[in-house]
């Protein structure tokens, strides 16, 4: 459902802040790149909020885990 996917606001902030905090580098995987955009998630939500669950769903959509 898309109303339930965080808007492209949130989705800026989390790819920033993860950038930000070197959650990532030229050498980033995909596992790595999912951890990466879940703890910034979880900072700015909270693991109980649905745009941390948003990107759990995105994650395992293709298959990364």
């Amino acid at each position: 459902m898309l109303s339930a996917l965080p808007g492209r606001a949130t989705r800026e902030r989390r790819r920033k802040r993860a950038a930000l905090t070197t959650q990532f580098n030229s050498t980033t995987g995909y596992t790595q790149a999912r951890t990466g955009t879940l703890k910034a998630a979880a900072g700015l939500y909270g693991t109980s909020s649905r745009e941390y669950a948003a990107v759990q769903k995105a994650w395992t959509a293709v298959n990364v885990k």
